[in-house]
């Protein structure tokens, strides 16, 4: 009896052994499947980056600008197209906006629980423009409603993003002036005064651009952005945060979240008031990086290194149904594509998934919960005035749970009221919303793991030696009785 009780104690030893020394970033892999070739044009422009969206019925979304290349005696029209995966189907291209002078740039949108689309774009006179599906019926131009102007002047980057009480929330960064915010409560058709989310100083030496916007599992928005030098617009002078808890009334002081020569790329709302945002280096600098907040943005993790890149590598991330969070990104030469995940403590190591390639901008998108989907852009020179660029398409299975598809809610026939806008506040930090490249700038001091991190990596670190001291005990008390 005593010797059954040592082997039993003795193989629970070696187990717990060998628990301990486990990796702790261990996550399961991805099966990826051959590339696709969406889309070839040759001698003209595909704007970085594209618009790649999914939605709750399981369907893709692709948007992106196009644009002849500058000098051209016969140019063609700047415009945007579209397709669409349904059925594991993808759609012919088809243009959705069309303009006959400038340029169209940087579609920015999302897709409401009707299934339509809303987007943001760079358009003619540098104006930042909005339209809308009017029906699930996007493949055709006639379903789209004529665009409108939302800027009063030259913009550098405009973003939409979509509440939980139906309120189209617009941010944009007018050129060497501030931030603006501006929302709609009937999809669109109206819009509210136009106001100041983030006064920049110092606007005749620098300008903000590119803001990103997104909203928390709160309700807040969630705000980033970067800043340049004027009048070269390079290197970046570093990203930063604010948030509105009150639907863009009033807005926190921005505080810094990237340093000098890095831009904001990525910004991504997770369940449970998770934020998470990815940033990048100037080329000669190199580096992209992850931080994330637990609490909708009151404190921030230190920068987390992902890899090595810079520029137009570029990096987008997705969440899916197990709470891994996945990344893809462009190598160091654009010359291949690489993937890395995270499982709320550690990033794995960099995986080349497709070699030999040409990869700007990628994008990744996830369906039905473990449905990975990337986009990228291949650009191929093929002489001094010559090249052809594509949109490449590949997608792959993780082993997280599937989720099934709903189905979009009927399209109403009234649209919300005004009285429907923002979510109830918990508190109001407000703050000045000055910011600029000085002192002025809320630098994070502060930034350590939240209560919760802390937590999770601590009770990893001790379990092993809490059950080893069970087993003890419960061998010591079985040997007492023998």
């Amino acid at each position: 009896m005593i010797s059954s009780a040592r082997k039993f104690f003795h193989s629970l030893v070696i187990c717990i052994i060998c628990l301990t020394y486990l990796p702790q970033n261990q996550t399961e892999g991805v099966d990826w499947e051959p590339v696709i070739e969406l889309y070839e044009i040759g001698n003209r422009r595909i704007g970085q980056p594209t618009l790649f969206l999914s939605d709750k019925a399981g369907r893709l979304h692709l948007m992106w600008a196009e644009n002849d290349r500058q000098g051209d005696d016969d140019r063609d029209p700047p415009q945007i197209y579209y397709m669409v995966k349904e059925n594991d189907q993808w759609s012919e291209p088809i243009d959705v906006v069309s303009q006959t002078v400038g340029r169209v740039e940087r579609p920015r949108g999302i897709v409401d629980q009707y299934g339509r689309i809303h987007i943001v774009f760079h358009g003619e006179n540098d104006l930042l423009f909005y339209t809308r599906s009017v029906n699930l019926l996007h493949e055709s131009a006639r379903n789209w409603k004529e665009p409108i102007a939302l800027s009063a002047g030259t913009q550098v980057g405009g973003s939409i993003a979509l509440d939980q009480n139906g309120i189209l929330h617009v941010v944009y960064a007018a050129a060497a002036d501030a931030i603006y915010h501006i929302s709609s409560a009937d999809w669109g058709e109206t819009w509210s005064t136009t106001k100041i989310a983030v006064a920049l100083t110092m606007t005749n030496e620098q300008t903000a651009y590119n803001p990103l916007l997104s909203i928390s599992a709160n309700g807040e928005l969630q705000l980033v952005w970067s800043l340049a030098p004027l009048p070269e617009g390079y290197p970046p002078l570093g990203a930063f945060y604010a948030r509105s808890i009150d639907g863009g009334e009033t807005w926190t002081r921005p505080r810094r979240i990237a340093p000098d020569d890095h831009e904001m790329i990525s910004i991504l709302p997770g369940p449970d008031c998770d934020l998470h945002v990815i940033y990048i280096a100037r080329a000669g600098v190199e580096g992209r990086y992850h931080r994330w907040s637990e609490n909708c943005g009151r404190t921030w993790s230190e920068a987390v290194f992902i890899g090595e890149g810079s520029g137009l590598a570029g990096a987008d991330m997705a969440l899916d149904s197990s709470g891994t969070l996945h990344a893809v990104y462009g190598g160091v030469d654009l010359d291949h594509m690489a993937y890395v995940r995270w499982d709320g403590i550690n990033w794995s190591e960099p995986e080349t998934i497709l070699a030999f390639i040409h990869g700007e901008e990628p994008e990744i998108e996830i369906t039905n919960g473990n449905r990975l989907h990337i986009v990228w852009i291949d650009h191929t020179e093929l002489g001094s005035a010559v090249w052809v660029e594509k949109i490449p398409y590949m997608e792959g299975q993780s082993l997280a749970p599937e989720l099934m598809n709903e189905e979009y809610a009927p399209i109403p026939t009234t649209t919300p009221t005004i009285e429907q806008i923002g979510a109830n506040p918990v508190e109001l930090d407000k703050m000045p919303t000055s910011v600029s490249g000085g002192s002025d700038i809320v630098i994070n001091q502060e930034l350590p793991l939240s209560d919760t991190s802390l937590g999770r990596m601590m009770l990893i670190s001790v379990l092993p030696s809490m059950v080893f001291i069970v087993v003890i005990v419960v061998y010591q008390s079985i040997h007492r009785r023998q």
